[in-house]
């Protein structure tokens, strides 16, 4: 079994992020590219989660249906 460890360097996971996004040719504020690093199995703590998920994936006024639903 994989041990999982939360991400708690903000650094680190934005940079992580923005891997993703150029491998994906997207922008780093896409959510394909939040989907793309959460579906991978990795976590991060609460001050992660604010200081950079939160404003580039949840920012207000977006909307809450808009990334798991398939567009039949």
């Amino acid at each position: 079994m994989k041990s999982n460890v939360a991400y708690s360097n903000p650094y680190e996971l934005r940079e992580e992020l923005q891997q993703i996004a150029d491998s994906l040719n997207l922008p780093l504020n896409d959510e394909r590219v939040g989907l793309t690093w959460t579906g991978s199995g990795k976590s991060f703590t609460p001050q992660v989660y604010k200081e950079v998920l939160e404003p580039l994936y949840f920012r207000k006024g977006q909307k809450k249906d808009t990334s798991c639903e398939s567009s039949s």
